[in-house]
Formats: structure tokens, C-alpha cells, sequence
């Protein structure tokens, strides 16, 4: 199990928030080993004019070009899911263009 270097911003990081971010990052870490290291920030904002805000900023740091997303949403549940699906799709993308790449070699 490799671990999620988590920081909060206004936001107290609780037990339940720690071990969701842990658990939804480590399906990432089954879809791509080659990542070294994962971090988060959760943020919380209260606007005047809009409703309370929750920020989830991820980077994945893979050998090559790190992976970076982030998400807002009006839940921190939310937010993280919104983030791991961003990342998860990063990576997928990154592995099929690694594949493409792989066979374009083979076949040359």
C-alpha cells in the first residue's frame, strides 16, 4: 500500500476524509505501478456570493510528465471522487499512448 501525501487548507483532515482520499488513490496505484508518489491538497472555501466550495487537488509523480488534476464541488466526498476519475483517466490515456508506442516499435 503506498502512501497519499495529504494537506489541508481551512479544512481539518478527519480520519473518514484520510482513509477515503487513502482508499480511492490506491485503485489508481493497481492501474498504474510506475507511479512514485501521490499527492493531495483539499481546500475549503466560503464565498459570499456562492455556497461553500471544496477544492481536491491531485498530482501523480510518474517517471515522464507528472499527472495533474484538481475538482470543485459543494462536497469534499464529491470533490475527491471528481478528482480520482480525472486522474484515473490521465493514466489510462498515458498507458494506451505508451502501448500505441510500444507497438509502433515492435512493428518497425
Amino acid at each position: 500500500m503506498k502512501p497519499v501525501l495529504m494537506t489541508g487548507h481551512h479544512l481539518l483532515l478527519t480520519d473518514a476524509i484520510k482513509s477515503l482520499t487513502q482508499e480511492k488513490f490506491q485503485k489508481l496505484f493497481r492501474h498504474a505501478p510506475d507511479i512514485l508518489r501521490a499527492r493531495v491538497e483539499l481546500s475549503f472555501e466560503n464565498n459570499r456570493l456562492d455556497k461553500n466550495s471544496f477544492t481536491a487537488k491531485g498530482i501523480l509523480e510518474v517517471s515522464g510528465n507528472d499527472c495533474v488534476a484538481s475538482a470543485t464541488t459543494e462536497d469534499m466526498y464529491k470533490s475527491i471522487d471528481e478528482l480520482v476519475r480525472k486522474l484515473d483517466r490521465q493514466v489510462r490515456r498515458r498507458a494506451k499512448i505508451w502501448r500505441g508506442k510500444r507497438k509502433d516499435a515492435i512493428a518497425a
